[in-house]
């Protein structure tokens, strides 16, 4: 968010009453995701419930989450939720930054959500990226198709698009302690062709 890359409203939580004030707060419907230290993978494990639009329906989505990690044994690891505003999008995408041992740091992007190791329609760029850069990026993935506007959707911002690359790769560039960057989803919104992150993981060397 600070680098200027546009996130969806969240906010932390711990506990089910937080979570309610919390979504109350951010505006329903909303989103809750689980930040757990014994999983990384939400999805895998039912940390993401998607457009709760009241507080009863939020504090029973809460409830089915602990009992369910608690069946599995890993309710020790979870640390609280993300409420974060429901975006709704048919096309999710992937961006961030892989540090290569020759290389250096590099600027990922294609096709994300849950597909993105499944489909690999990924590319990459040696950072810090140009402009002519990061729209040879965007249109060196199958996924451009997506965001042109195929089968009727509304096309993406392109220019916002490019330039959450130019800023993820200013962040490479400035921060080399950032080994590893994931934005994934980035969400191509139905209702304008905005992209917004809705999730983010980062990976740091302390040394």
């Amino acid at each position: 968010e600070a680098y200027g890359v546009r996130v969806c409203r969240a906010r932390f939580a711990v506990g089910e009453d937080e979570a309610v004030a919390a979504a109350q707060e951010v505006g329903y419907p909303v989103v809750m995701k689980m930040t757990s230290k014994s999983t990384s993978h939400k999805t895998d494990v039912g940390g993401v419930r998607v457009n709760i639009g009241s507080d009863e329906e939020l504090r029973a989505q809460y409830r089915d989450l602990v009992a369910k990690l608690k069946e599995r044994g890993i309710l020790d690891g979870l640390e609280g939720v993300i409420i974060q505003e429901m975006v709704k999008s048919k096309r999710e995408l992937v961006t961030g930054i892989a540090t290569d041992p020759q290389m250096g740091p590099m600027i990922m992007f294609g096709l994300g959500g849950v597909f993105v190791e499944v489909l690999k329609d990924v590319a990459f760029r040696i950072a810090p990226l140009t402009d002519i850069d990061a729209q040879e990026l965007i249109r060196s993935v199958k996924a451009v198709k997506l965001l042109e506007g195929a089968r009727g959707m509304i096309p993406a911002q392109m220019d916002k698009v490019e330039d959450t690359l130019l800023r993820i790769s200013q962040l490479a560039d400035q921060h080399r302690f950032v080994k590893e960057l994931d934005i994934n989803p980035l969400m191509v919104s139905d209702k304008d062709g905005e992209p917004i992150a809705v999730d983010a993981r980062i990976a740091i060397d302390v040394d």
